[in-house]
């Protein structure tokens, strides 16, 4: 009771307990390698359909061949039902989610969950303060702020169409409690900070002689 009174106090948030008190698979995160793309492009073609835009599978497969990022795969008795990715971008006190996928077949088991707070238990403890930005699509954009995320605006996709996206900030005292909780549901994953890369903003990349580019 005084739990659930916290964190009504406290509003949505990663932890709070209408997002995690319900049955989690334990899945096994690892990270992506080049024998998963197979996997990989079957969850986003699955997913495909009436959510990405047209051109979106090719920047996907670049996603996918950039060795410096940071995706993962998660597995369930072996098979990749799932893999999500995040970064840095343009400093440490900002990170972005991106190509979250499921199968269908294990959506609305509690996947999805797992899938957003192993991206935020990745995220580096000695930063007080880092805003965390999803640049979504419009059937997904409700279910981040059931995790705390604010929809600040809209973004423009490669076919110039406009989608939400929303920021959560977290803290230290936010991320050790979200592994405690994956550790709890016997969620593996690699936990190491240096996993998640940083990459260069947009603005960084104008000033390295380079044209602005998407997250």
């Amino acid at each position: 009771m005084i739990r659930r009174f916290f964190h009504y106090l406290k509003g949505p948030n990663p932890l709070h307990p209408d997002v995690v008190d319900r049955p989690v698979p334990p899945v096994r995160f690892r990270k992506y390698s080049e024998a998963d793309r197979d996997a990989c492009l079957g969850l986003y073609q699955a997913n495909e359909a009436g959510r990405f835009p047209n051109d979106g599978k090719k920047h996907f497969e670049t996603a996918l061949d950039n060795s410096a990022a940071c995706y993962l795969v998660g597995e369930l008795e072996g098979k990749v039902v799932m893999s999500c990715g995040v970064h840095y971008w343009g400093g440490y006190g900002c990170a972005v989610l991106y190509y979250g996928l499921i199968a269908p077949e294990f959506q609305r088991s509690g996947l999805g969950v797992a899938m957003v707070n192993v991206r935020l238990a990745l995220l580096r403890t000695d930063i007080y303060g880092i805003n965390v930005m999803i640049f979504a699509v419009k059937d997904s954009i409700a279910y981040y702020e059931r995790f705390g995320f604010r929809g600040r605006d809209n973004w423009t996709d490669q076919s110039g169409e406009e989608n939400p996206w929303a920021v959560l900030n977290i803290y230290p005292m936010d991320i050790i409690p979200i592994r405690d909780w994956l550790q709890k549901r016997g969620i593996a994953y690699p936990a190491d900070e240096s996993l998640v890369p940083l990459v260069p903003s947009p603005e960084t990349k104008a000033t390295e002689g380079e044209g602005p580019t998407a997250p």
